[in-house]
């Protein structure tokens, strides 16, 4: 939950769960993760503030 309070509130940064898995599956077509702890480290370091409406 820490991690959520650092960067934001869920609504404000994916409009839906829908949303996310799309955007999961768009990075795991193009890029390979060794794990997926370093798929999430990689989501949680290029996140950024201002995702658009």
């Amino acid at each position: 939950m820490a991690v959520m309070q650092s960067v934001g509130t869920r609504d404000e940064l994916l409009p839906s769960r829908r949303t996310f898995f799309e955007h999961l599956r768009a990075l795991m077509q193009y890029m390979f993760f060794d794990n997926w702890e370093h798929l999430m480290r990689f989501m949680l370091d290029n996140l950024e503030d201002d995702v658009p409406d």
